[in-house]
């Protein structure tokens, strides 16, 4: 379902989906760094957020939900950010459902919900 392939499923006790992509980042790719750890730590912060970000427009861009519509329970896009051994960032967002909709002459198409 969807095009290509997300890098984990999970399915909580209550049923939930969470469709995960992980994305990594070197630390060497934000140097070089300010001076101050606060300059610092802001710029590996705005790292994480870009690659949650890129995670989420993967995850939706693909269709990686498709596969788990219609079975009742509610789906968790997740994106977790990696730099380095200690920055992490985990960003959970629900997938909008996706259904299948007949058209006049009989075709399918998936629309949003």
């Amino acid at each position: 379902a969807g095009d290509g392939r997300f890098d984990a499923h999970l399915r909580a006790a209550t049923g939930d989906d969470f469709i995960v992509e992980i994305k990594l980042g070197r630390l060497q790719d934000f140097e070089p760094f300010p001076e101050d750890a606060a300059g610092k730590n802001e710029r590996i912060k705005k790292g994480l957020e870009n690659l949650a970000a890129k995670a989420l427009a993967q995850i939706e861009e693909k269709k990686y939900a498709k596969k788990f519509q219609g079975a009742g329970s509610r789906i968790w896009k997740t994106a977790l950010a990696i730099i380095g051994r200690t920055n992490i960032l985990i960003c959970f967002e629900e997938a909008r459902n996706w259904i299948l909709v007949e058209s006049d002459d009989g075709q399918y198409e998936v629309k949003k919900t």
